[in-house]
């Protein structure tokens, strides 16, 4: 996917690309408010359902396990679906 992602997304400042494939992209990101470095996930522009992707982030959130990471927040900006979850150094 070609990185389109505007340097700011919800409340997030979009510090860094950090993976990117064919359907998404990764970025380290700082919340503006809490200064809070977060991992963020943008979705490409020819998502078929946004819907169907916010509704898995709001089930992914609900979730605790060591296995799983956090979401913290999801949203669709310009018809683009995104998520934040925790930052995990070291990939």
């Amino acid at each position: 996917m070609k990185s389109d992602a505007p340097n700011q997304i919800g409340p997030y400042l979009l510090l860094e690309l950090i993976a990117t494939g064919s359907q998404a992209e990764v970025w380290l990101a700082r919340h503006e408010t809490l200064g809070i470095l977060r991992a963020v996930k943008i979705l490409g522009p020819n998502n078929s359902d946004p819907e169907k992707i916010i509704l898995e982030a709001q089930q992914i959130a609900r979730l605790q396990s060591d296995a799983i990471v956090p979401v913290f927040d999801a949203s669709i900006e310009s018809e683009r679906p995104w998520f934040a979850m925790s930052y995990l150094e070291g990939g």
